[in-house]
């Protein structure tokens, strides 16, 4: 038993690279294997990697390691000495070229920005929209006469290519809006005006755009940003008020159908986020502005009217597919 416990202390100090007995514990430990110890000419310790035999019956705290040497030369503290000692238990040995078990590698704590897939795509969205007033262009009209609109809806269709953070596309684009209200110069002055209307306004615009899509590491968000610039053109359908026909002062004016007769300037501003779906597919909602610049109209019942443009506001929600 003492042989035993002696033997525990001496395995324990062995791991302590440098470290230094006192005095009486190594002659406890020197006393320990006088006698009966074989002496082998270098020292020797072993232990093994997996689980040892059951101990013996009459060893209450078995140590399954042997030992050979000189009691005072394994205590010495030598680097040198702790180093050369072979650790086996029943007699298996670790060779010592054994390489240690492969541990697997940490990640990479630099995150990568995430990259969407490039190439050709299709996107399809819709929106809901809020056109400003379109007022007269002509100073004369002193801003009488004017459409006021009810929100409408919008439908766009593009085609683009998308490399590396950035896209391009052409698109074309669809307003709608109903008429609330007009107002015609001289009728406004003589009390007929504004008044409630009907029918609807039609915007059809070509545009071609740019996107940026703003990387964000390790993420399925894509914001982004866009600008456009194009042309489009202005339909008006069956508009009409109260004040087209007044008998009294002999006003009978059919109602309004009619096209612009010109392509003017249009630029768009879009902000908004994605959502990679799939590798191939995105949803996004996003803000857009669009204006276009001064219309020209020329109808039997309307005459002359040259609207200011169209400014609209949009919230769109949209799919984009990657071919």
């Amino acid at each position: 038993m003492l042989k035993t416990l002696s033997l525990l202390l001496l395995t324990t100090s062995c791991g302590l690279v440098n470290a230094q007995l006192p005095v009486g514990a190594q002659e406890t430990a020197e006393n320990a294997f006088t006698g009966d110890s074989p002496a082998l000419s270098s020292p020797t310790l072993t232990t093994a990697s997996r689980p040892v035999p059951e101990p013996l019956a009459d060893d209450p705290f078995p140590v399954y390691v042997s030992y050979s040497g000189q009691a005072k030369d394994l205590l010495t503290p030598s680097p040198a000495g702790l180093e050369s000692f072979d650790w086996t238990a029943q007699g298996e040995t670790v060779p010592e070229s054994a390489e240690p078990a492969p541990t697997e590698a940490a990640p990479d704590s630099a995150a990568s920005p995430s990259k969407s897939k490039q190439g050709w795509y299709i996107a399809l969205s819709g929106s809901f929209q809020n056109r400003e007033q379109a007022t007269e262009a002509n100073p004369e009209s002193e801003g009488n006469t004017f459409f006021v609109f009810d929100p409408g809806l919008n439908v766009n269709g593009a085609v683009g290519y998308r490399f590396d953070h950035f896209r391009v596309d052409a698109e074309f684009s669809f307003f709608n809006n109903g008429i609330a209200s007009a107002s015609a110069n001289g009728l406004r002055q003589l009390g007929f005006a504004p008044a409630p209307a009907q029918g609807s306004v039609n915007l059809y615009a070509y545009m071609f755009n740019v996107y940026y899509d703003i990387p964000i590491d390790n993420s399925q968000w894509k914001p982004y940003l866009g600008f456009g610039l194009g042309f489009y053109q202005s339909q008006i359908n069956g508009a009409t008020a109260s004040f087209f026909n007044i008998p009294e002062l002999g006003v009978d004016i059919p109602a309004v159908n009619a096209t612009s007769s010109n392509l003017p300037f249009a630029y768009q501003l879009r902000a908004g986020v994605g959502y990679g779906v799939t590798e191939n597919l995105d949803l996004y909602l996003g803000y857009r502005y669009f204006h276009g610049e001064q219309l020209e109209f020329t109808s039997p019942g309307l005459g002359t009217f040259n609207p200011n443009g169209a400014s609209v506001h949009n919230i769109e929600l949209g799919i984009r597919a990657i071919l």
